[in-house]
């Protein structure tokens, strides 16, 4: 349960590259941001962890296990792989919208 094969998995990848000046990397900041602002303000809307949670698994240098990650914010393991789910829809419709 905690290998995480996904799209959004490249952008933990992709912080590590040293070469920051690719076209595939700024693709992927782009959704990056985009996502991470869209959980920022759904968040104040609804009351949820969503933009802790995703800077948890995808954005941060450490690798948290999903226990760790559940234990942090506080939700069941039930409810971390529903938000992966969702996280990983969101990407893959950014990606199709902006043609990326």
């Amino acid at each position: 349960m905690n290998k995480r094969k996904s799209v959004l998995n490249l952008v933990r990848q992709s912080n590590k590259t040293a070469d920051k000046n690719t076209e595939e990397y700024k693709r992927l900041k782009i959704v990056v941001s985009v996502l991470e602002r869209y959980f920022q303000i759904y968040d104040l809307d609804n009351g949820t962890v969503h933009s802790q949670v995703f800077r948890l698994l995808y954005l941060t240098d450490k690798y948290y296990t999903y226990n760790q990650i559940c234990e942090t914010v506080h939700i069941g393991k039930n409810t971390l792989v529903r938000y992966i789910a969702k996280y990983e829809e969101l990407a893959v419709r950014i990606f199709n919208q902006l043609n990326i």
